[in-house]
């Protein structure tokens, strides 16, 4: 390990991630790991079309992310930067 005196990345509050395929699982996971409270996935289809693979999808439900389907976001607001 590094003895550098950088700061680590933190998140807080809730996550959202787009899309269900691998990476924007390990987002979703990574997300939870570096402090968000709460990380829900949105995705356009459904769970038969999803593209993430079971080795992704399974951990990711396990760790309590929220899955939200068939929804398609009209605009992403951004807070402060």
């Amino acid at each position: 390990m590094s003895k550098s005196k950088e700061k680590l990345f933190k998140l807080k509050g809730h996550v959202i991630v787009l899309g269900i395929g691998d990476t924007a699982l390990d987002c979703a996971r990574s997300a939870l790991r570096i402090g968000a409270d709460r990380v829900s996935v949105i995705f356009r289809r459904g769970f038969n079309d999803m593209r993430a693979t079971d080795e992704i999808f399974d951990p990711a439900a396990y760790d309590r992310i929220n899955f939200i389907p068939n929804l398609a976001p009209s605009k992403v607001l951004k807070k402060d930067g």
